[in-house]
């Protein structure tokens, strides 16, 4: 009978120590340190519907890349020479400073190869004399950038006894070959000095049969053409 009394007397003292505990929240640290960002997240929210006037915006799929990040833009590419010369641009053309860029020598090979090299490499070849010494010339004005050569590649110089012009494309001994004054005079009229050129395909042997004896200024670094 003691034994239950001093029982239920010791339940009744955790019971009433119990009660008398002050009230505890539910989650109080989290809900504290929630409450400032909960408010930021509403003031942002708030300000985003004044400034959209409570438009919906879609994330794209993809983002651009900016130039100079990723991938290389279509920009940064430089352009290839063409197989063609183009006589609209006046720059290495009609208005370039080529000592050969007068009525008395248009249509000349060497106002063709000075003013063409121009347009593939876009500085001055160094060359002012005729067909025979524009290879030695242009080694002399640029020998970092072309050496001497029996042998062309795509991109070569060519002088020989009475002519100067380019070899474009290098096939084993099938060349294609660029150069000017087919007719084999000066044309003073503009128009006619631009058609006086071939780009035409052909043998070593069957080039050589027409200009003779030929050498080579080749670059240094191999050249690439766009059709």
């Amino acid at each position: 009978m003691k034994t239950l009394r001093t029982i239920l007397l010791s339940a009744a003292v955790v019971l009433s120590a119990i009660q008398l505990m002050p009230a505890l929240p539910v989650f109080a640290a989290e809900t504290s340190a929630q409450a400032p960002i909960m408010a930021q997240a509403q003031e942002t929210g708030s300000a985003i519907d004044k400034l959209s006037g409570g438009a919906t915006f879609k994330v794209p799929d993809s983002v651009p890349v900016p130039p100079g990040e990723g991938s290389p833009t279509a920009e940064s590419e430089p352009a290839l020479p063409s197989l063609q010369p183009d006589f609209s641009n006046a720059a290495v053309w009609k208005d370039s400073p080529s000592p050969y860029n007068t009525p008395g020598l248009w249509g000349q090979c060497t106002w063709f190869a000075w003013s063409r090299f121009m347009e593939l490499y876009g500085y001055d070849p160094g060359f002012r004399g005729n067909g025979y010494e524009c290879v030695d010339q242009l080694l002399a004005a640029h020998p970092d950038a072309f050496t001497r050569s029996d042998t062309p590649v795509a991109g070569s110089m060519f002088s020989s006894y009475n002519h100067v012009g380019f070899i474009l494309k290098v096939d084993g001994d099938v060349w294609t070959i660029q150069d000017g004054n087919q007719d084999l005079v000066s044309n003073p009229d503009w128009e006619e000095a631009i058609r006086d050129w071939r780009t035409v395909t052909m043998t070593r042997d069957e080039f050589v049969s027409q200009v003779g004896t030929v050498w080579f200024a080749n670059p240094v670094n191999p050249v690439t053409f766009s059709e």
